[in-house]
């Protein structure tokens, strides 16, 4: 195939992209499953699809990089890849990198409880990772090249991933069940205060209301100070941020 063939090149940075969406969306399909299913079930089921939009648009940013890679690597070597192997490439690279990436953060905070990782931990994180890049190359290489090239280009990918949030908003709405969260205690507590009272503010980075006892009966452990502490307060139930970041949040909390 010639290097400088415009239409190959199209295809070649079309199928890249695609590859980078497709391997995004698979593993945030994966880690979104393991949240929900092996972390107690507490995080929202119906941010799951939004979550795959937003790994499968990084894979294309990174698809989109990749292909400009595989283009100069194609004038190095007068020689350009297949489109099919391009995506079957893609795919795989993305997938491997968020491997190491994604495995060695949930190995360190999950388990290890953000111990340092061992030696031969890392090494296992990295033979795990390539035996993911080699298990989705060939995949795709075979798999998708007879059977589903539907997926390997842009379009395919895009309607894949609206049919995924078609489904998970019907389930969303047939099968999930939110947390059960307590109903405040009655706001009367304030008349009772005389003057201005001493206000302390205690700020805790990442805590979600459905791993408190005090508003979810099923949550993973029983909070128990916490829980002693509510009853003698006001418990609000319905709270929003003004950012969904912690620096930015927290600093809203004091500037309004």
């Amino acid at each position: 195939m010639k290097v400088y063939d415009t239409t190959s090149l199209l295809k070649n940075f079309n199928n890249s992209i695609a590859g980078g969406f497709f391997s995004g969306f698979l593993v945030g399909l994966i880690e979104s499953f393991y949240l929900f299913f092996f972390k107690g079930g507490h995080y929202e089921f119906n941010v799951i699809p939004y979550a795959l939009a937003l790994y499968a648009i990084v894979g294309a940013l990174f698809g989109f990089g990749f292909a400009i890679l595989l283009y100069v690597i194609s004038i190095l070597f007068k020689k350009s890849l297949e489109p099919s192997n391009v995506f079957s490439l893609t795919t795989a690279v993305f997938f491997g990198l968020n491997a190491i990436a994604i495995t060695r953060y949930r190995v360190f905070r999950d388990i290890l409880k953000e111990k340092p990782i061992p030696t031969w931990g890392k090494l296992l994180i990295l033979i795990f990772a390539l035996s993911s890049f080699l298990i989705i190359w060939l995949i795709g290489k075979i798999f998708f090249k007879k059977y589903l090239k539907f997926f390997i280009g842009i379009p395919g990918n895009f309607v894949t991933l609206f049919i995924i949030f078609i489904i998970f908003e019907i389930l969303n709405f047939t099968v999930y069940k939110k947390p059960e969260i307590k109903k405040p205690l009655p706001t009367q507590r304030l008349e009772k205060a005389k003057g201005k009272p001493p206000i302390i503010l205690i700020v805790v980075d990442t805590l979600r209301a459905d791993y408190l006892s005090c508003y979810n009966v099923k949550a993973p452990k029983k909070t128990t100070n916490i829980d002693k502490f509510a009853e003698d307060s006001i418990l609000f139930s319905n709270m929003h941020a003004n950012s969904s970041w912690t620096r930015s949040s927290i600093a809203t909390i004091i500037t309004g």
